[in-house]
């Protein structure tokens, strides 16, 4: 998590991963991955090995690095290393991008959240980055992703160009109604719900 996050906009990160979390939900898993300098941080998840119940089929484990919703322990714990991360470093996110995209999971929802403050040599390769490991994960037997971008600033080209690649759409935090029309570009709205482990249902923003 890059300099840039300090103060409100790291807050503003915290919250809507808690959120996301909260959400009334069954059947749904979550990971969490941060990143900043040239490191990947990634919690550790609530893993669990489940035993189907008799006459049930079983249940699919749930892997290292992710949990089960609903779940307060998941949500409190989740909370627990999110205030354990520091705004510090830079932003590789292109790579962050990259490796939650090559996550081995035939449904999968990505949410990239960030001011959209990326180093000048990421910019104009998210698409092309996208695109190819999209491609990956098809001929691996994976389905492709949904990638939603949640910038915690008021405009950024790059995230607005994630989010309609990846297909799930841009979503603003920093919209004010005093903002000049011009940069008005997308009001700020919750992000829209999960349904179980499958794409988000994006919600009409204009």
């Amino acid at each position: 998590v890059s300099g840039s996050m300090k103060g409100d906009a790291i807050l503003k990160a915290h919250k809507q991963v808690l959120d996301m979390i909260e959400q009334d939900t069954d059947d749904t898993q979550f990971a969490i991955m941060t990143f900043g300098g040239k490191d990947f941080i990634r919690w550790a998840g609530i893993p669990e090995s489940e035993e189907a119940e008799p006459g049930q089929p079983k249940p699919k484990p749930i892997p290292k690095g992710w949990a089960a919703l609903p779940s307060k322990e998941a949500r409190d714990k989740a909370e627990e290393f999110l205030k354990d991360i520091d705004a510090d470093g830079d932003t590789p996110a292109l790579d962050a991008l990259q490796t939650a995209l090559k996550e081995e999971r035939e449904k999968l929802s990505i949410v990239l959240i960030s001011d959209g403050s990326f180093p000048v040599q990421q910019c104009g390769q998210f698409q092309p980055v996208i695109l190819s490991t999209q491609q990956w994960r098809i001929k691996n037997g994976f389905g492709p992703a949904v990638i939603m971008a949640y910038c915690v600033d008021l405009t950024s080209s790059e995230m607005e160009v994630i989010g309609s690649v990846g297909g799930g759409g841009a979503y603003f935090a920093g919209w004010s109604k005093d903002a000049k029309p011009e940069d008005q570009l997308t009001p700020m709205v919750p992000l829209p719900p999960f349904g179980p482990i499958g794409p988000p249902i994006q919600n009409s923003v204009r």
